[in-house]
């Protein structure tokens, strides 16, 4: 009797530890596949940032490509897609048309029918929309893809002015009048955030139907239309 009172325990004490060991295997094999996903993001990342190229390197791709006179106008309410949160209004802050207002995160996707295929620099008219006061930034990408490095981080500035007139203290030094932001349409050129290139950008499109799509990176702002064109020199 007291061999089966031994053996029971022992049974027992192999099935409990069997079931911990069990249990533990799943949560090593949990983290392992946790570990190889985290290191496959960062080659996804790595890939993007490697297979983006420069400005210089994309005008060479389409080097002898023209440069039409015409210029191509689009309605930012006239959006192909969007996502939530991104809506329209017709005679928004005064502008004529319908226009797209666009949040801080998220994309939005037009339509343009190209009828020469070649280099068009490309102009927004959009107004600074309230946010937190920093500048607007948007991705640029151009039938899905990012054309270049630089596209991925394009700014819109906002207009600030004095709030109070100058004032000067009892010494007679100035003081520093508080600013306050003045939000009017402005016209905004697809250009190089870092000043390298004095030029806006020339993008490149074919003959046809494309798709321009910017994506939200930072603060919220109204477009009233978008228009490939040349940039008055």
């Amino acid at each position: 009797m007291a061999m089966k009172k031994k053996f029971g325990f022992r049974l027992a004490a192999i099935l409990t530890a069997a079931t911990l060991f069990s249990g533990a295997v799943p949560a090593y094999r949990a983290a392992a596949q946790e570990d190889a996903a985290q290191e496959t993001d960062a080659k996804d990342l790595l890939s993007i940032v490697y297979e983006t190229i420069s400005y210089r390197e994309y005008l060479d791709a389409h080097k002898g490509a023209a440069y039409p006179e015409g210029q191509i106008r689009i309605e930012g309410g006239a959006y192909q897609s969007a996502d939530a949160g991104f809506t329209s209004k017709s005679g928004y802050e005064g502008f004529s048309g319908n226009v797209a207002l666009t949040a801080e995160e998220g994309e939005i996707c037009w339509e343009v029918d190209v009828l020469d295929a070649g280099f068009y620099q490309i102009k927004l008219d959009y107004f600074p929309m309230e946010g937190k006061g920093n500048t607007i930034e948007r991705e640029l990408r151009i039938n899905g893809e990012l054309p270049f490095d630089g596209a991925q981080s394009l700014e819109f500035s906002r207009v600030w002015k004095n709030d109070t007139a100058v004032r000067s203290d009892a010494r007679g030094n100035h003081i520093r009048p508080s600013q306050v932001e003045e939000r009017v349409w402005r016209e905004g050129w697809c250009k190089d955030s870092s000043g390298y290139e004095a030029d806006a950008y020339y993008f490149y499109f074919e003959k046809g139907k494309n798709t321009i799509s910017l994506t939200s990176t930072k603060e919220p702002m109204a477009i009233g239309a978008i228009t490939l064109t040349k940039q008055p020199q």
